[in-house]
């Protein structure tokens, strides 16, 4: 089980998005699935957000933080670092 954490945000534009997704052949399908409200309840006001999708989660709550860093090359190696092959990742810079 997942434990969800929501950021507060100003907002995020589609290239901020589509620049740190994980491309993989249905992956498009599921973040297409994703409201603009999630994306943004996800995007930090600092920082980078390491964020999982769940492909069969409701819609509306198919994202779950799995943490939060301070510095791009910190979550760009935490992401690299994750083990299981089949999880969906998204890092969410911050608004600004």
């Amino acid at each position: 089980m997942h434990t969800k954490t929501t950021y507060t945000s100003k907002g995020m534009t589609g290239s901020q998005h589509d620049a740190t997704n994980k491309t993989r052949g249905s992956q498009n399908s599921k973040v297409q699935d994703i409201t603009k409200e999630e994306k943004l309840a996800f995007t930090p006001e600092s920082g980078f957000n390491l964020v999982g999708i769940d492909p069969f989660g409701a819609n509306g709550g198919r994202l779950y933080i799995i943490e939060h860093f301070a510095l791009y090359q910190d979550a760009l190696k935490a992401k690299k670092q994750r083990k299981n092959t089949e999880e969906y990742l998204i890092l969410y810079p911050n608004s600004d």
